[in-house]
This record gives structure tokens, C-alpha cells and sequence, in this order.
């Protein structure tokens, strides 16, 4: 699951969630207001939910495929049904001691567009 800016003030999500158990996703704002972004009850709330639901999940926004998502890793192979396997994205800097930080050049936030000064629609 990523949550990102959807540009509008709010975010959005996008990925995989599981059937079960049950999924909530607010956002709380500086203002004092809170959102609802997902409420998914668990598809089977009997006794046997768990072994049921489990092994089963659904996507959210624009799912694995998303930009969003793909920003952490490569869609792979499917592995089964609709679960896939990810590459992970290129290795970060190693970390230096704390007397000599690491210097790196840091990317631009994804999402905005590093020729102009707002975000990029999606």
C-alpha cells in the first residue's frame, strides 16, 4: 500500500490489501478534520474467515500497477493468481558514521515535475 499527494490536498492509495481481516485508512489533517480514505470490511467475518480470506486480496486505487507503487520496486512475475513478485528498487547510499554523514544528491519528490514548481497531475 502507498499513500501519496493526489494533488487536490488529499491522498490517495494505491495497491493491495488483503480480504481479511477488515481495512481502514483516515487522514488526519492540521486543520483538526479527518477524512476517510478506505473502509473495507474483512469479506468473511464467520469463524472460518481467516482460512478463507487470507490467502486472498484485492487492489486499491490503481493497484500494484501503479506509478505510485512501481516507484519501490518492479512489478515481476506472477507467483499466483494475482500476487506478483517485485524487484526491489536500485540500493540507496550506505550510511556513514555519524562524525561523517553521507553526502548524497537528493532525487525530487515523486510526483513532482522538476521543471516546474507544483506536482505533476496523475
Amino acid at each position: 500500500m502507498v499513500v501519496s499527494p493526489d494533488g487536490n490536498g488529499s491522498v490517495r492509495l494505491d495497491g493491495t490489501i488483503g480480504d481479511y481481516p477488515a481495512f481502514e485508512a483516515y487522514q488526519d489533517r492540521p486543520d483538526g478534520s479527518t477524512s476517510i480514505l478506505a473502509q473495507d470490511a474483512a469479506d468473511n467475518e464467520g469463524r472460518f474467515g481467516p482460512l478463507i480470506e487470507l490467502p486472498q486480496n484485492h487492489e486499491v486505487g490503481d493497484g500494484p500497477g501503479s506509478d505510485n507503487v512501481k516507484q519501490f520496486g518492479v512489478l515481476g512475475r506472477p507467483i499466483s493468481g494475482n500476487l506478483y513478485e517485485y524487484s526491489p528498487p536500485p540500493p540507496g547510499a550506505e550510511l556513514g558514521p555519524v562524525d561523517d554523514p553521507t553526502d548524497v544528491d537528493p532525487h525530487d519528490p515523486f510526483g513532482r515535475d522538476p521543471s516546474a514548481d507544483g506536482l505533476v497531475e496523475m
